[in-house]
């Protein structure tokens, strides 16, 4: 039986832009998953989208509760690059619930 690539199973399922969405912006883990032979974006449209990964996950920050959400947030943030992700993460603590504060303070600390 031949092998049949996920990539070509689930061509018809994804869009260019929903899988860099899925994958916070990162190449890297499309590829991973076997989907570079269907996912063809130019710089400028990666370009926006990015803005779009950006935007949801400053929303992820500021209201999720949920751990794994809040860092893939800000693991998304750190890849394009934020330039005041520490002071976000640090403003949102204020107040924040005790997994939120766990959540940020862990990456606080690891950026030093």
């Amino acid at each position: 039986m031949p092998h049949i690539h996920r990539g070509h199973y689930f061509a018809s399922m994804f869009t260019s832009k929903e899988l860099y969405m899925m994958n916070g912006g990162n190449k890297t883990y499309i590829g991973k998953d076997g989907f570079f032979d269907i996912y063809s974006a130019t710089p400028e449209e990666e370009a926006e989208w990015s803005k779009d990964v950006v935007a949801k996950a400053i929303a992820t920050i500021e209201m999720d509760e949920n751990k794994v959400n809040l860092e893939f947030a800000i693991e998304n943030l750190r890849f394009h690059k934020y330039k005041d992700l520490k002071e976000l993460l640090i403003t949102k603590m204020q107040n924040a619930s005790i997994i939120r504060q766990k959540v940020f303070a862990n990456f606080i600390s690891a950026m030093g």
